[in-house]
């Protein structure tokens, strides 16, 4: 946050991600931010809401939460003190829906739990999530090595809106590499170990060297 970048915090599922990004808000309120510069969104799956609001209450109850969910006529009345939280919890189809009025609010943080929801960068969550306005962003996932480097493109241009990689960047650069390395011996990675004392020990697949 320091260097001005977002980033994916990328842990298996049950290794608590939610209660690390509670800890840093927690941090952000007791070092005096306040108002839009700690003002929280929080993005994430229907079904994870009632989590983010329990582990809130158990770990972080001096955050005041505020769930921006349920039917129109619901959410509509929930817009006149929504900015008055310091956390906001919503979902992705919410966003979707709502987009037009969220985009419009400042957040200091925008926290987006399950991210590869938007790992399309055709898709409308994409688009809706892209026109976000906050001053930090920051991705959670489960599932960052099932991701191809397309998707991870996706979703770090979302978390780093001032430093866009171009869409053809993946390609591009495969094609470089294939240029600069025509018509080249191919070179090992690794160069050979080699001592006038080392003894190299068979180990069926596996070569081992020691010294004696």
């Amino acid at each position: 946050k320091k260097c001005g970048f977002g980033g994916i915090l990328a842990d298996d599922m049950g290794l608590g991600k939610t209660l690390q990004v509670l800890t840093f808000l927690l941090k952000e309120k007791q070092s005096g931010k306040s108002g839009d510069a700690l003002r929280t969104l929080v993005v994430c799956p229907a079904s994870l809401v009632y989590n983010w609001q329990r582990e809130i209450s158990r770990f972080a109850p001096a955050l005041q939460v505020c769930s921006y969910t349920g039917d129109v006529r619901q959410r509509s009345d929930k817009r006149q003190t929504l900015m008055r939280h310091d956390v906001v919890l919503t979902t992705y189809r919410t966003l979707h829906n709502d987009i037009d009025f969220l985009s419009k609010q400042q957040f200091g943080i925008i926290v987006f739990d399950e991210s590869q929801a938007f790992k399309t960068a055709t898709s409308q969550i994409h688009e809706a999530v892209e026109r976000l306005d906050g001053l930090h962003r920051m991705a959670l996932s489960g599932t960052p090595v099932e991701n191809n480097l397309n998707e991870l493109w996706s979703l770090m241009n979302v978390l780093n809106p001032s430093t866009r990689i171009p869409p053809n960047w993946n390609n591009r650069a495969c094609s470089n590499k294939a240029t600069s390395t025509a018509g080249k011996t191919p070179q090992p990675r690794i160069s050979p170990i080699g001592a006038s004392n080392d003894r190299c020990v068979e180990l069926g697949p596996i070569r081992m060297f020691t010294n004696d």
